[in-house]
């Protein structure tokens, strides 16, 4: 394996690593967002993940994946100013959302 190989490799498994544990995050915040859409906190915290997936997938050139977590982030700011509300069954539509 050369030295730019084991360098995308690597790249390729801290995002997965990444990806694992930002998923999480939006998993559960969008659950309590589901129990109260109103929750600031749950909000920012989602938008950070959403943000931190694209950025991770900007990085290693998951392009889909920047795609879709840049929705997510709009859909987010959305909810934020007041213009979508978070309805249940949001969380599985986005947990759905296939990244790549």
């Amino acid at each position: 394996m050369t030295p730019e190989q084991l360098r995308d490799a690597s790249l390729l498994e801290l995002f997965s690593l990444e990806a694992e544990a930002q998923t999480q995050v939006l998993s559960a915040g969008l659950l309590a967002l589901e129990r109260d859409p109103t929750q600031a906190d749950q909000l920012e915290s989602c938008m950070r993940a959403a943000h931190s997936l694209k950025g991770a997938a900007r990085i290693v050139g998951v392009d889909a994946g920047v795609s879709v977590a840049h929705v997510m982030e709009d859909c987010l700011v959305s909810a934020q100013e007041g213009r979508l509300y978070l309805r249940p069954n949001t969380s599985m539509r986005c947990c759905k959302a296939p990244i790549c």
